[in-house]
């Protein structure tokens, strides 16, 4: 490589690297957040069950235990329902997985 093709990549690479570092400050108009802003955004968060701190485990961890919880509800009507049919009685009605 000669010496003008390696100043023509340095020089490109630092405008797209202005160009997207640029891009990606602009989605913030507003400037900075105030105090109140941040509160209410964490109570936000905190009651729609997307803020996770240290004591209530990560993401992975809360989707693990609600898929541990679903099967054992799962578990827990398969057994109801072979029950019923054990003793005669109709099988109660299925459930849908939401409720």
């Amino acid at each position: 490589m000669n010496i003008k093709t390696i100043i023509a990549v340095i020089g490109t690479t630092l405008t797209f690297g202005t160009a997207l570092t640029h891009s990606a400050f602009a989605a913030d108009d507003n400037g900075p957040k105030t105090r109140a802003q941040v509160y209410a955004e964490l109570e936000q968060a905190r009651a729609d069950g997307s803020f996770y701190s240290l004591g209530e485990g990560t993401p992975r961890r809360l989707t693990r235990d609600r898929l541990a919880a679903k099967q054992e509800q799962a578990r827990r009507a398969r057994a109801e329902a072979d029950n019923a049919r054990a003793a005669g009685q109709p099988s109660p009605a299925p459930q849908s997985p939401g409720s």
